[in-house]
């Protein structure tokens, strides 16, 4: 089982085959596979390639349940 914290999509290429995903820490490219996403979505990225686009409000809850979690075992 995985894992994944969501990222913010901060760049999409013209033909929208890549987008350049924000983690807050890091930035990293991803390959966009028959969804449209767009600038300022949230998506789940596995491998480098996006697999689903989520809600803000979800992907909020759950950046901030890690950011939680990761800041109470420091």
């Amino acid at each position: 089982m995985c894992f994944t914290i969501p990222g913010k999509v901060v760049f999409v290429t013209k033909d929208t085959s890549m987008a350049t995903v924000d983690y807050g820490s890091e930035m990293r490219e991803a390959k966009v596979i028959g969804q449209k996403i767009a600038v300022g979505d949230y998506v789940i990225v596995q491998a480098h390639f996006v697999v689903q686009k989520i809600p803000e409000k979800e992907a909020l809850e759950s950046i901030e349940m890690f950011t939680c979690k990761k800041n109470s075992t420091s």
